[in-house]
């Protein structure tokens, strides 16, 4: 059986650039998880629409107190379950900790063109489940060829298929490693981002994805096949 998720990994974008794909999410209403890396107005908007959820994407290469990372981003978004450490950091102590702080769902893991993905647990039944996902935005533009940025290809298959993206590349329609160091420059420059946007690139991928035939579920609602109400 097909499953279908996408996530953000929201890597402190813009405003304008986390709101960009919400809009676009709810024009096509589309589920999806967005994994949070500091405040938002946007995101504390999204917490109350049924279609998103918001989870938790601590940094630890920038804080050496895991448990205070951790903390740190519960306290603003306290309702948080799931989690995906930024730049896919973890052990197995972390993942205690996860665990500690109730949350139920980790994917930091990344297994791309699997076609054989299905979540398990970490630590045992009723511990925390292990999510894996199968895309991401900056391998498809750095380690794969690109011709239309369709993403019918990577429908095919069985088992579960998430789908990871960053606002800012949906934002500037990033099209290769190249234009992502020009992007970088202009990381929090909302209108030099828009002028560089490329004409094909991951939006156009984005945008295709979110307009298939396809479901998508956030990533706590995969919980009710391990027991979890979500």
């Amino acid at each position: 059986m097909q499953e279908f998720g996408i996530t953000m990994d929201v890597d402190w974008a813009t405003e304008m650039a986390i709101m960009d794909c919400a809009e676009q999410f709810r024009e096509k209403n589309v589920k999806a998880t967005f994994f949070a890396t500091h405040k938002s107005d946007v995101l504390k908007e999204l917490e109350n629409d049924p279609l998103f959820e918001i989870g938790l994407h601590p940094n630890y290469y920038k804080e050496a107190n895991f448990e205070k990372a951790i903390t740190d981003l519960k306290k603003i978004y306290p309702d948080a379950i799931s989690i995906r450490s930024h730049g896919l950091y973890s052990s197995a102590n972390i993942q205690k900790l996860y665990v500690k702080h109730g949350l139920k769902y980790c994917s930091e893991v990344f297994m791309p063109k699997s076609d054989s993905i299905k979540p398990y647990w970490r630590f045992g039944e009723g511990s925390l489940v292990i999510i894996p996902y199968f895309w991401e935005d900056g391998n498809y533009f750095t380690y794969q060829k690109q011709e239309n940025f369709d993403p019918k290809t990577d429908l095919h298959g069985n088992d579960l298929k998430i789908f990871n993206f960053h606002p800012v590349h949906v934002f500037a329609n990033t099209n290769g490693h190249k234009h992502y160091e020009e992007i970088r420059k202009f990381y929090h420059d909302d209108e030099n981002l828009l002028k560089i946007r490329s004409k094909l690139g991951i939006r156009n991928y984005f945008q295709k994805l979110i307009g298939s035939e396809q479901k998508f579920k956030k990533i706590k609602d995969f919980g009710y096949e391990f027991g979890f109400s979500s």
